[in-house]
C-alpha cells in the first residue's frame, strides 16, 4: 500500500536526510516519550509562501490537536509567512477535515499519479498572520 510505503521510518529517515540538504525546508518532529508520533515539514517555494509537503501521525495519535499543535509550531517558526498550501488526496476524508478545521480552503484539483496509481488531489490554502 502506498501510504504504507511513504509513511515507514526506512522513508522519512531518508526524506529527512534529504530535506537537511534543501534550502529553504522546515522539518518538525512530534514525540511522546522517546518516540516519533508524528512529523511535518514545510518548503518554501516563493518569499513568505510555503508548501505543507507532509504531515503524518500515527493513528492512536490523531484526534488530540497533536497536528494543531504541530501546525502551529511550523508556522510561528516563521515569522514570514503568509500563505501555505497543501495537496491531499481527494478520498482522504480525514485529511481533508483536518485541512478545512485548520482553516485551509479547498482551491484547486488535479490528477496525479502516484506510483502507477492515478488519484485526484485537491489543493488547499490559508492565509496565515504570525
Amino acid at each position: 500500500m502506498f501510504l504504507n510505503r511513504a509513511y515507514s521510518t526506512e522513508n522519512l529517515l531518508k526524506a529527512y536526510q534529504d530535506d537537511c540538504n534543501r534550502p529553504h525546508r522546515q522539518f518538525y518532529v512530534a514525540c511522546k516519550e522517546e518516540q516519533i508520533i508524528g512529523y511535518a515539514e514545510l518548503a518554501e517555494h516563493a518569499p513568505a509562501h510555503f508548501e505543507l509537503t507532509r504531515i503524518y501521525l500515527l493513528p492512536s495519535f490523531q484526534g488530540l490537536g497533536i497536528g494543531k499543535q504541530l501546525l502551529t509550531t511550523l508556522f510561528n517558526a516563521q515569522p514570514h509567512i503568509h500563505q501555505v498550501f497543501a495537496w491531499v488526496e481527494k478520498e482522504n476524508h480525514r485529511g481533508r477535515q483536518f485541512y478545512q478545521a485548520m482553516n485551509f480552503l479547498p482551491v484547486e484539483q488535479m490528477e496525479d499519479d502516484f506510483f502507477g496509481k492515478v488519484t485526484t488531489l485537491v489543493k488547499y490554502q490559508k492565509d496565515v498572520s504570525c
